[in-house]
């Protein structure tokens, strides 16, 4: 997260597998390349910064209760990001309101 709220996409980058893969707001971006022009995109596009307010870890799956704060209509959101890990790294990430 601080890597993202720094807009620094090659540090978040590295906390994802190469064959990661993001779901966020109907759209499926595979591989570090992938993810990589999303979350630069992303920023861009409309400036963010999230915080975690709440965290549920288990064995298969961790998910964050994320209060998202930006340039945008509606701002703040609360959305959910459900992190499924590989070696201590991202595999799968989830992102939903």
């Amino acid at each position: 997260m601080q890597a993202v709220n720094a807009r620094n996409t090659a540090a978040a980058l590295r906390c994802f597998t190469p064959q990661a893969h993001v779901h966020d707001d109907g759209h499926h971006y595979h591989g570090q390349a992938e993810i990589g022009a999303w979350l630069t995109r992303t920023q861009q596009a409309t400036p963010f910064t999230q915080e975690a307010t709440h965290v549920e870890a288990a064995a298969a799956e961790t998910v964050v209760t994320l209060r998202v704060t930006g340039r945008f209509p509606c701002s703040p959101l609360t959305l959910q990001a459900d992190f499924r890990l590989a070696d201590d790294l991202i595999r799968d990430l989830r992102l939903h309101g």
